[in-house]
């Protein structure tokens, strides 16, 4: 799946690809504005119950993006890609999960389960 929070932050400059996205919230902030938290990882645990994972400094980074850049970055994705952004081209969309069904999956809305782009935002 993309991220398009972090895919936003990358296309403004604001972050490098290896950045990752650790926090993000929407809580006692402005309207439309969504805070993002994270960092570089600075390497691997090498033992332990966290072998494997990435170490990130203590002190992250905070960002801030609007929810018009976000949907600004789904629409590039859709013009440069052809896909819905909504089920990135499979035509099915997310809409739960259970213990004893797992991930739960439905025809996607946007596209008519179609994947590709509607035509009405493929028009411009």
């Amino acid at each position: 799946m993309t991220n398009f929070y972090l895919e936003t932050l990358v296309r403004l400059g604001r972050v490098s690809s290896d950045w990752r996205l650790l926090e993000m919230s929407c809580r006692d902030v402005p309207d439309g504005y969504l805070r993002m938290k994270g960092a570089i990882p600075t390497g691997v645990y090498r033992s332990g119950k966290r072998k494997g994972r990435c170490k990130f400094p203590k002190q992250l980074d905070t960002h801030w993006i609007t929810d018009a850049d976000v949907e600004s970055t789904k629409f590039i994705y859709e013009q440069t890609t052809g896909k819905c952004h909504e089920c990135e081209g499979t035509g099915k969309s997310w809409c739960g999960w259970g213990v004893d069904t797992g991930h739960r999956y439905k025809d996607c809305p946007r596209c008519n389960a179609s994947g590709v782009t509607p035509k009405e935002v493929r028009a411009g």
